[in-house]
């Protein structure tokens, strides 16, 4: 989320050197590599979960205490990368990772350049697939967000129900469908968020990322191998922020997300609960 209403994508697609494998809508797939199952793939937005039967992997609870790692003197792309490949190498099917952030901390990018240095086909690296957090967002209006509190307010920012099927499909039938939120509606602050006419489908790669804010929030940790935390200085996202939403930066929006992000980020999901955290300053 930004400083402004909700009014369109705020990030491009992460698809350096054709890597992204986001099939953008009405894609036609065939089934996966590997003679992956090719019935009905389809997640559908709801108030509840999308599917039956949720898998319930390695928790944070269950895995090994996190190595958190500080970008240091290095781009935080190249420290992300260096630790993707070591997961990669590995072989045992798709590495799924969140990267998560504060508002204007620069996931997107940060995402995209990880998707440039790393798709390789000489190192069997040949697509990675991208999953933007805006397309979960839960909509609603000025009014009801202020009258949220700030753990009401994580809870229902994004449709994470939606974002876990949607990672659960693409570990179990190496592809997933879903409808995203309409940025361009008229009715965007609906009690009920617009969703768009047409379908996304993604279709699992070696490598499978889930950027945007709240993208590590504790109910995924069990389809996450890898929760990442990218941190910038305040001053520096700020400025990004009005930079990027121009006349659309709208202060009370603002103001709404940043008390969610600093519960989410204080209480949720503080730094030392991330495998990886790098920082820019």
């Amino acid at each position: 989320m930004t400083g402004r209403r909700p009014a369109g994508p705020r990030h491009p697609a992460a698809d350096a050197a054709g890597a992204t494998v986001r099939l953008g809508t009405d894609a036609s797939v065939d089934a996966p590599a590997g003679g992956g199952p090719a019935h009905d793939a389809s997640v559908h937005r709801s108030s509840g979960p999308c599917l039956d039967g949720h898998h319930d992997r390695m928790g944070p609870e269950k895995r090994a205490a996190p190595a958190v790692t500080s970008a240091a003197a290095r781009p935080p792309a190249e420290v992300l990368a260096v630790r993707l490949r070591q997961a990669l190498s590995a072989g045992r099917g798709p590495v799924v990772v969140g990267v998560d952030g504060r508002s204007g901390a620069g996931k997107s990018t940060l995402t995209a350049q990880v998707v440039e240095a790393l798709v390789r086909p000489a190192d069997g690296v040949d697509r990675v697939t991208v999953i933007e957090g805006d397309d979960f967002y839960g909509g609603g209006s000025a009014d009801a967000w202020d009258a949220r509190t700030a753990p009401e307010r994580v809870d229902l920012v994004t449709d994470w129900r939606c974002q876990r099927d949607v990672l659960e499909r693409l570990r179990v039938d190496g592809v997933a469908r879903w409808q995203g939120f309409d940025w361009d509606s008229e009715h965007w602050d609906a009690a009920v968020a617009p969703l768009t006419a047409s379908t996304t489908t993604a279709v699992a790669a070696p490598l499978i990322v889930l950027e945007g804010a709240y993208s590590c929030r504790p109910e995924l940790h069990p389809l996450l191998d890898l929760r990442v935390l990218l941190t910038v200085p305040r001053e520096v996202r700020l400025r990004r922020l009005v930079r990027r939403d121009g006349d659309d930066h709208d202060a009370g929006w603002a103001a709404r997300w940043s008390a969610a992000e600093d519960h989410y980020f204080g209480s949720v999901m503080p730094p030392e609960r991330f495998d990886v955290v790098l920082g820019t300053g």
